[in-house]
């Protein structure tokens, strides 16, 4: 016998097919939890643009049990407006799950997910017509939504204090690293890889999006600092593509004439990340500002010691399994790079060993629960009582 569904929930899931970000990430670790977590429900993802066209690889799509829409629309600039109220209506959807931008009229109840608010609080790290149109729609999403999912009580404080919500329609759901980032012990391995990057001596890391926010002018500056006290530091490397005003941070390289010490890897796909985690010595994510900072995690989860800042969210991730500096002071970096730098062997195990303890605390399991009860509680009165009396795995 057939049971109808408790509830249709339809996903945003456009940013499957783009390049690694922090959105990526989470929708990508909640579609393949839900249906499993409540099969109680039927799942609908939606993209804009056929799966062949991801940059990254979505087969694992095919073992889930949802069903995968392509929902056209001729102008991109529409699809949120227009296309999707359309599709949720003509397919009967109960709740709707976005990132960021909700439809401003829907035949639904409506859940988004606001990773951050870094156009507000930084807005010099975004373009001028990214910064007007998310000042705008950003708090305009928030007022419209049953319910607004975030990943960490900082950005759930900012939520509260820009767009002006009830903090009791907040959801926090806090976020976690990727199954696939583990230590890789293999020796042999870890040597290839490194020759191939031109890594074969101890480095630090960086990993992001080279723009303003995350910092990296003040981190050259403390590491060159460092360099004027001691030569024996290991090399920099940075990972990430290019965003705005990145032109900056090379001039800063040629400026201090740290050419033969700094390396920049571009972008570097999922799959070889952890690769790059377990070879570095550290991490170093003295980013001004986060609503999350995943890599903080990801870098815990393959045995890297962490430096990141003392500023929005990253306390809450780090703990006390990493080291916190003033992401404004050039001084407070170069003295938390010091203190990484004169670690004993002793003192590196420990601070690893509190690293896994860390991350092993954040499940995306969990946040996917917390996300199914956050539909139930937005979904019509009528579904969500059925729904909270359907039998769970």
């Amino acid at each position: 016998m057939h049971l109808s569904p408790i509830m249709r929930i339809a996903i945003d899931c456009r940013t499957l097919l783009e390049r690694k970000t922090g959105d990526r990430t989470y929708i990508a670790n909640l579609i393949r939890r839900l249906p499993g977590l409540t099969p109680e429900n039927d799942y609908l993802f939606l993209l804009h643009r056929p799966l062949q066209e991801a940059a990254e690889d979505t087969s694992w799509l095919a073992c889930l049990r949802a069903e995968i829409h392509v929902v056209r629309n001729p102008s991109p600039r529409t699809w949120t407006a227009v296309s999707l109220p359309s599709f949720v209506r003509k397919h009967g959807v109960d709740v709707l799950h976005v990132q960021y931008i909700v439809p401003p009229v829907c035949p639904c109840p409506v859940v988004t997910t606001i990773h951050d608010l870094s156009f507000y609080r930084f807005p010099q790290s975004f373009p001028p017509r990214d910064r007007f149109l998310l000042q705008h729609l950003i708090p305009f999403s928030a007022r419209k939504a049953h319910r607004v999912i975030t990943g960490s009580d900082s950005t759930r404080r900012d939520l509260v204090e820009i767009c002006r919500i009830p903090d009791g329609h907040i959801c926090v759901t806090p976020y976690a690293a990727d199954a696939i980032f583990q230590p890789v012990a293999d020796a042999s391995r870890l040597r290839t890889f490194r020759q191939q990057r031109g890594l074969e001596s101890p480095f630090w890391l960086s990993v992001g999006v080279l723009q303003p926010r995350k910092n990296l002018t003040r981190l050259l500056r403390a590491y060159h600092q460092v360099l004027q006290k001691n030569r024996d530091v290991p090399l920099l490397a940075i990972a990430g593509k290019r965003g705005w005003i990145a032109t900056d941070i090379f001039r800063e390289v040629v400026r201090m004439h740290l050419n033969e010490r700094v390396r920049f890897l571009g972008y570097v796909p999922d799959e070889v990340l952890p690769l790059l985690y377990s070879a570095a010595e550290a991490l170093l994510y003295p980013s001004l500002y986060e609503g999350f900072g995943l890599p903080v995690l990801e870098a815990m989860s393959c045995g890297a010691l962490v430096l990141t800042s003392n500023t929005s969210s990253m306390p809450e991730v780090a703990g006390d399994a990493g080291i916190l500096v003033d992401p404004l002071s050039v001084d407070s970096i170069a003295d938390g790079l010091s203190r990484l730098l004169h670690l004993d062997e002793r003192g590196r195990q420990e601070v690893r060993g509190k690293g896994f303890e860390r991350a092993s605390t954040f499940s995306w399991e969990r946040t996917a629960r917390q996300t199914a009860e956050v539909y139930r509680q937005a979904a019509p009165r009528d579904l969500a009582s059925t729904a909270l009396d359907a039998p769970h795995p």
